[in-house]
């Protein structure tokens, strides 16, 4: 019986262990993402900010 018991909570804590490496792809996948993102839209923004630094009279 012990034995049983034993092998199911071990069972439960791999699950628990499977869990936590798929929320870390999510994240990993996410932070990916991101990076990409910013790195696409890096040259519009700084155009953006250039454009209104002119038109205040600053240097971007």
């Amino acid at each position: 019986m012990r034995q049983t018991l034993y092998r199911f909570i071990n069972l439960v804590n791999k699950r628990k262990g499977q869990g936590l490496v798929e929320y870390a792809f999510i994240i990993c996948f996410v932070a990916l993402a991101l990076v990409v993102a910013l790195s696409l839209i890096h040259e519009p923004i700084t155009g953006i900010f250039a454009k209104v630094a002119d038109q205040l009279g600053g240097t971007p």
